[in-house]
């Protein structure tokens, strides 16, 4: 579990951009399977979470119950993937995507985007399968 430092200038997500650059940057750091970014009502970074256990049934409820999480009430799962085919998601990617997003409102939390990535290329779930999806929106810190 990674937090910032209290007293540090807050990371906010507030573009895909915003969050791909995070995105890169984790894949630089020790993670092997994904990670859990948790944000704040304002998108300020407050914890992730390198490669949450897979046996876990809600990741949501999990990062929600584990000691040393700061409060959070939206979220970006990153997945890693060897290979991101070019063209539109698979119907299991976004039938898991869907499933996610809906575990995680079950517990009161957004889930913005899942994004599956490599070195080489990301692909954003919430983009893909809706247009008018949460990083359309006009957000105002």
């Amino acid at each position: 579990m990674w937090a910032p430092q209290a007293d540090s200038d807050p990371i906010v997500v507030a573009t895909i951009a915003d969050a791909i650059e995070l995105v890169f940057g984790l894949l630089e750091m020790p993670m092997r399977d994904g990670a859990l970014m948790l944000l704040d009502a304002r998108r300020r970074l407050v914890g992730v979470i390198l490669d949450p256990p897979s046996e876990v049934d809600c990741l949501t409820a999990w990062a929600q119950s584990s000691e040393g999480v700061n409060e959070f009430c939206q979220t970006i799962l990153v997945v890693v993937e060897d290979r991101i085919a070019d063209g539109p998601p698979t119907e299991q990617e976004t039938a898991v995507f869907e499933a996610m997003s809906r575990q995680a409102l079950a517990h009161n939390v957004l889930m913005l985007d899942m994004i599956l990535a490599n070195p080489d290329k990301v692909r954003s779930m919430a983009f893909a399968t809706d247009p008018n999806c949460v990083w359309t929106e006009p957000f105002e810190e």
